[in-house]
């Protein structure tokens, strides 16, 4: 799933070298704040940082929420994250330049403290072509005791985090978690939103 027509065009493309058929996987254009499936999951599985682009806490609040009403009993959700360490640490007033034979590219940040947002702009110059590429996003990171206490209220327990680089242990000075979580099916059905489904 992802809300890029785009992105889903290049998947598609993977899956017909693989030869694999069109509806394994199914490919969905939704917005994960938007989530409407077609029935329940037994897993989810989210990489890349993509909740820390989903935007301030509202709105991670509400992707978990709708996670957590498709989820089955006992279903399995793991997503990773970056860290509000790497975001002010490492990340923050920061610029990166990368010179391949191919390319050179260079990619900044800016760091909001008080939202937990960086602002990153890359640009990429092609030396084969002398075409420029220029994209600018956001991320925003959230505490990890918000995290946990997110994951619980939805359901989630018991909620398991690892250091996303070493699997082991989170440690201070992670720059990457990883969240595994268990569906609890009563405090779900407590806590999930109404449906959106049209009919």
């Amino acid at each position: 799933m992802d809300v890029s027509e785009e992105m889903l065009s290049v998947l598609r493309d993977k899956a017909d070298a693989l030869g694999l058929p069109l509806t394994n996987p199914m490919l969905l254009c939704q917005d994960l704040l938007q989530l409407d499936l077609y029935g329940t999951i037994r897993a989810a599985v989210s990489t890349f940082d993509t909740y820390n682009h989903i935007g301030p806490l509202e709105n991670f609040e509400k992707a978990i929420a709708k996670a957590a009403f498709f989820m089955e009993k006992d279903g399995v959700f793991v997503f990773d994250l970056n860290t509000p360490y790497k975001h002010e640490k490492v990340l923050s007033g920061q610029t990166f330049d990368f010179d391949e034979d191919d390319a050179a590219c260079r990619w900044s940040n800016r760091y909001d403290p008080q939202t937990g947002r960086v602002d990153l702009s890359i640009d990429i110059h092609y030396k084969d072509t002398g075409e420029d590429f220029h994209e600018s996003f956001s991320e925003y990171s959230y505490p990890l005791d918000t995290v946990k206490a997110l994951l619980t209220r939805y359901g989630f327990d018991p909620v398991k985090i690892a250091d996303g680089e070493s699997f082991g242990p989170v440690r201070p000075d992670s720059q990457r978690w990883i969240h595994h979580g268990s569906q609890d099916s009563i405090h779900r059905k407590q806590t999930a939103p109404r449906s959106n489904r049209r009919t």
